[in-house]
């Protein structure tokens, strides 16, 4: 929420128009809940907040025609199954130049760049945020590079070829 909220922010001073759905168990932190309560108070019509959602609210808002884009902000990250689920909805997604978006996500994403200065790395995401409005970047063959990248064949291929250096 720390780089999301100031960009979206800057979105909405530049002529964004998109409301803001956060997902997520934001409780869990009271210093990120002051911060987004702050978001909330000053874009009451804008931001809404649904904290924790189990797996059919999170494909129904998915799969909403409000759904412009899903922004993943993430500094860190294991391997990044919620772009891609999101992606599986035929959404826009946003997120972070990463090394782990870009092995799985490959060209897929709009990615912004994460920067040493914080300011930066909000107007970037900013400016991401004014692309996906813009730019159509769907994933229509995001199924097909999916079952290429991931069928079980290439796995084991893969698996036995790293077998066999090791031999």
């Amino acid at each position: 929420v720390y780089l999301l909220l100031p960009a979206y922010e800057q979105y909405l001073e530049n002529g964004g128009k998109n409301s803001l759905f956060i997902a997520g168990n934001i409780n869990r932190e009271k210093k990120a809940r002051f911060f987004l309560n702050k978001f909330i108070e000053k874009y009451p019509n804008k931001i809404k907040i649904f904290g924790y959602i189990d797996e059919k609210v999170k494909w129904q808002l998915l799969n909403s025609k409000r759904c412009i884009a899903f922004v993943f902000p993430s500094l860190a990250e294991g391997f990044g199954t919620p772009p891609l689920e999101a992606l599986f909805s035929g959404r826009k997604v946003i997120v972070s130049n990463i090394p782990i978006f870009k092995e799985i996500l490959e060209d897929f994403p709009i990615y912004f760049e994460i920067e040493n200065d914080v300011m930066n790395s909000i107007k970037n995401l900013s400016k991401a945020l004014f692309k996906s409005e813009t730019l159509n970047k769907s994933p229509n063959n995001f199924f097909e590079y999916l079952n290429n990248k991931f069928s079980t064949e290439k796995l084991i291929d893969e698996f036995a070829t790293e077998l066999k250096k090791e031999w």
